[in-house]
Parts: C-alpha cells; sequence; structure tokens
C-alpha cells in the first residue's frame, strides 16, 4: 500500500532499445511489502527479496527494441 493514500498500486517499467551495445548489464532486485509489526513503532516497509535466482547468460531481446 501506498504511504500516501493507503492504496495499492501496480508499478510497470518499459524500456526500449534503438541500438545495442555489445554487453548489457541488467541488474534485477526484487522487493516485495513488509507489513507493521506488533511492536511499538513499526512502520510497514519496502524489503530486498535475496534469494538467488539463476538466469542464462544469454537472453533474446529483440521484443523490446524499438
Amino acid at each position: 500500500k501506498s504511504h500516501v493514500d493507503d492504496l495499492n498500486h501496480k508499478y510497470e517499467k518499459t524500456t526500449r532499445f534503438n541500438t545495442l551495445p555489445p554487453y548489457l548489464i541488467v541488474q534485477m532486485v526484487r522487493f516485495f511489502w513488509k507489513e507493521a509489526s506488533d511492536l511499538p513503532h513499526s512502520k510497514p516497509t519496502a524489503a530486498k527479496i535475496c534469494k538467488s535466482i539463476d538466469f542464462s547468460h544469454k537472453i533474446d531481446i529483440f521484443d523490446f527494441c524499438s
């Protein structure tokens, strides 16, 4: 939930490439919304998901090109 209006919002970002570099570095960081606990002064917050996920070293990004 947003701390501004207390509503759930979906975030999506799309990027298109005009030209591609020889090497493309992509950083994927995942978060989830951690609810406040029963402790005093506890607030909801974003928390990083640290579980490792394996990805292929090659990726077809044709669909992301303009």
